[in-house]
């Protein structure tokens, strides 16, 4: 491969990396938002369709795209920033074992790829979800009060988090966000890759070349796969950064945000193991 097609295999995957990013935040943010709303508000939701249906009765559309911003934002860059930063650290292995340039990995190789990728989001992501959990959660106005939301927009959110709680505000949950990401990404882009790898094998396709099917389903299989495994640590991520005076009427929420080994006890003790899987569903 020469450089000039290096550098346009570079530029093809940031420009794909976006457009994924865009589409895929649009798509996505109100199954987020209800599972954001699951996980902050146990025992208020008798299960995914009960909570997006009232959502949508008592917020309407607006309520299921509140808080979009932060993550049309972040996860458009890190998308593009993530794939680029994974094929640079196969290349890099590759490199440092002395594989051919053309030749596949293993999956631990594709793992360890995946990890350092998620843990440098993890610094970059953890501000975008504060903002965007604080959004999401912002409706007070729901509940008959009358009272408008507290935050204008996701700007105002961002001022008004960094003005209250300063820049420790803005990254809450840390380090629960960390093993988010590195779970997230080490799971993904390993089994992404294999399973890409795997059918394009099986199809006969040629090498270093993926059909659309093939790409499609690589991608939902190491989605749901990499969702089924971060999703506890998500579900502690979003208690950790939801508004410090929220509360709830259930026993089970946690009213004020902890530290992550506290946060967990707490989450366990009125849950138990099935509350660390809230909002799989829609996740």
């Amino acid at each position: 491969m020469t450089r000039e097609d290096s550098a346009n295999r570079a530029v093809n995957i940031f420009v794909a990396s976006i457009a994924a990013g865009v589409s895929g935040t649009v798509i996505g943010h109100p199954l987020d938002s209800v599972k954001v709303r699951l996980q902050a508000e146990p025992g208020m939701h008798k299960g995914t369709m009960d909570c997006f249906t009232k959502i949508l009765r008592n917020e309407g559309v607006r309520g299921l795209f509140r808080g979009v911003g932060p993550p049309l934002v972040g996860l458009t860059v890190m998308n593009a920033v993530s794939f680029g930063a994974f094929a640079q650290l196969n290349i890099m292995q590759k490199k440092l074992f002395g594989a051919s340039p053309t030749s596949p990995l293993r999956w631990n190789n594709y793992l360890v790829s995946g990890a350092f990728v998620g843990f440098l989001c993890s610094w970059f992501s953890c501000p975008f979800e504060v903002v965007k959990i604080r959004m999401q959660l912002d409706t007070r106005s729901r509940l008959g009060t009358g009272t408008p939301p507290k935050y204008r927009s996701s700007m105002h959110c961002l001022t008004s988090v960094y003005k209250n709680e300063g820049f420790r505000g803005l990254y809450r949950g840390m380090m629960v966000n960390i093993f988010r990401e590195v779970s997230f990404g080490a799971t993904y882009f390993s089994l992404y890759s294999v399973t890409k790898e795997a059918l394009q094998k099986s199809w006969g396709e040629t090498p270093g070349h993926f059909s659309p099917v093939s790409v499609i389903v690589s991608g939902a299989v190491a989605g749901a796969t990499a969702w089924c495994v971060a999703i506890p640590w998500d579900g502690v991520k979003t208690l950790m950064q939801r508004e410090s005076a929220v509360s709830t009427t259930t026993n089970n929420a946690i009213s004020t945000p902890q530290n992550t080994w506290s946060t967990i006890k707490h989450h366990y003790a009125g849950s138990g193991i099935r509350g660390f899987y809230t909002g799989i569903g829609p996740a």
